[in-house]
């Protein structure tokens, strides 16, 4: 029997409850005859007598025939437990005869149990403190790094300790705030890209598998590739995952493990009896690793816990920058006497959603006032960057020309297909003209170009809106770089208000476009005896939730009457 395994369901519940509760369990002649108690109830109590710590105890026939078909004739066991559970067992079996240890040896075996046992919770205490302290050290040196923000975090995360210091495995594959990183063995790409996608569909902070083959077929991942599995899921779609190959284990059982117990004709009945052959079977496992340890998942929890704490930091610090330069381009309008202008940013409530919407307004050397809103697609320090390069360049184009609105906007892709900015962005660019005639006439003429943005709209001085809508719409700016782009004019008396505004305003999760549109005509009639700066609070504050989804730019402009020609 040496070198052999035997399952662990082969002690029953029962038993197992017994052994760990006695040190030693004897059995002197496995073909004894039990006697029965008598009477069979204590006449005290009414109860059976309870046995428990009895060494005279009656065994259980059928671990009686268990041991008789390994040809024992008798058997001591010798209880180990580590934390008061059943760790395992010293079986001492005698095939010679009936055999009875004296008191002395009986005791000695008692204290080997109990000393082993000690020792057992000693080493595995001392090993797990070992263990602990080793991982606790890198967790703190890799909290600390991460404090170094001009260090990539995927990069601090794989240097020396890192990750694979933290959760042994055979690779570990990092993505953090658009950088990618791994350490071990390279896994290839469509494989990483599998497991990220399986892991965040579990919707679990800390998910693990030892036996990715059989818990996820769907992926196709191979078995020599991977088997084991602990990712860690994290905001928008940044992740860290450990990975464990096959760990092919092969088992040398006492006979079938599978086939324990027997259905035996006695007489008129039929009863259980143990197997009779413990012959060497030997089973191999597939398809799993080598498992992930409670200690680990727990670990792998806390570095989460510090890793969302860093991107939040790294996050707010960037967010904040790029906040502070989008404000100091979004600078103060002009005030000419003729018109009463207001401008608005408001940021998205989340830190991170740094926006890409800006607004201008500049007088240009021929008299006329530009107005300027544009919303950068995307929701990072990309955009914010990008918002900052086109307002620059649409900037110096109209400035140093007498191009048209739409002549802006078509110069302006040549200039961001020309510099390669790879960019996409709605813009409308307006102008407000006025000749001397219409000076006399008390009109202003509002020409614009729309590139794919929300339409502008105008209060009328009588409170009717008009939302200036033209069909077809234009392309947005960076997609097509000889997009065709049209002028559009409208004639407007003193006293009318124009409104130009991004997408923040009128659209969120929970409010369509048309809808929020609507309701912008519905709320600025309110508001038309205001001063636009009064009446751009108040809007915002009307339409706009508590915490915004999305940033917010707005323009408001009334026409006044002039103090010199236009």
């Amino acid at each position: 029997f040496l070198g052999l395994h035997y399952p662990a369901s082969d002690i029953p519940a029962q038993a197992r409850a017994l052994y760990e509760k006695n040190w030693i369990r004897l059995i002197s002649d496995v073909d004894y005859t039990p006697a029965p108690l008598e009477p069979l109830l204590l006449p005290a109590t009414g109860q059976p007598l309870d046995l428990t710590w009895s060494t005279l105890r009656s065994v259980s026939p059928i671990h009686c025939e268990y041991l008789q078909n390994m040809g024992v004739r008798a058997s001591m066991s010798i209880s180990l437990l580590r934390d008061g559970r059943l760790w395992g067992l010293i079986a001492c079996h005698h095939h010679a005869g009936p055999h009875a240890p004296p008191y002395a040896t009986r005791t000695a075996a008692e204290f080997l149990g109990s000393t082993l046992s000690l020792r057992l919770v000693d080493q595995a205490e001392d090993e797990e403190d070992r263990r602990a302290l080793r991982v606790h050290s890198a967790l703190t040196w890799l909290t600390a790094a991460a404090l170094d923000e001009e260090r990539p975090l995927a990069e601090t995360l794989l240097g020396s300790p890192g990750l694979l210091d933290v959760v042994p495995a055979d690779s570990v594959v990092v993505h953090l705030q658009g950088h990618t990183g791994s350490a071990g063995v390279p896994l290839p790409a469509g494989v990483t890209a599998a497991l990220a996608g399986w892991a965040g569909g579990q919707h679990d902070d800390v998910v693990s598998t030892d036996r990715l083959p059989l818990a996820a077929p769907l992926l196709g991942v191979p078995a020599d590739q991977v088997c084991g599995v602990l990712a860690l899921p994290l905001p928008d779609g940044q992740y860290v995952i450990w990975t464990r190959a096959e760990q092919a284990h092969t088992v040398d059982w006492g006979g079938d493990p599978h086939n324990k117990a027997i259905a035996e004709r006695d007489g008129d009945t039929v009863r259980l009896s143990p197997r009779r052959s413990f012959d060497r079977w030997r089973e191999t496992q597939r398809d799993r690793s080598e498992p992930w340890s409670p200690a680990q998942l727990a670990e792998a929890g806390d570095l989460r816990a510090n890793l969302l704490e860093a991107l939040y930091a790294r996050s707010r610090r960037v967010a904040h920058a790029a906040l502070t330069l989008q404000r100091s381009l979004l600078s103060e309008p002009p005030a000419p006497d003729h018109l009463e202008v207001a401008v608005r940013y408001v940021p998205a409530a989340q830190d991170a959603q740094v926006g890409g919407d800006w607004y201008d307004v500049f007088s240009q050397p021929d008299g006329a006032t530009a107005l300027v809103i544009g919303d950068v697609v995307g929701h990072d320090t990309a955009a914010s960057a990008a918002m900052g390069h086109l307002r620059g360049l649409l900037r110096g184009i109209s400035y140093g020309s007498a191009d048209t609105p739409a002549a802006v906007l078509t110069r302006l892709d040549q200039a961001v297909d020309g510099l390669d900015l790879r960019t996409v962005a709605t813009v409308v660019v307006a102008r407000l003209e006025q000749t001397p005639a219409e000076l006399e006439q008390g009109v202003t003429r509002l020409r614009w170009s729309n590139a794919g943005h929300p339409p502008p709209v105008v209060v009328h001085p009588d409170g009717t809106t008009e939302v200036l809508a033209r069909t077809p719409a234009d392309l947005l700016l960076g997609v097509l770089v000889d997009a065709v782009r049209h002028d559009h004019e409208v004639t407007l008396p003193r006293g009318s208000t124009v409104l130009l505004y991004t997408d923040g305003l009128v659209e969120r999760r929970d409010q369509e476009f048309d809808v929020g549109i609507e309701r912008l005509r519905t709320e600025l009639p309110a508001l038309l005896g205001l001063p636009t700066a009064e009446l751009a609070d108040g809007l915002l504050a009307r339409v706009l939730p508590a915490r915004a989804e999305d940033d917010v730019a707005l323009i408001a402009v009334r026409l006044d009457p002039p103090a010199r020609s236009r």
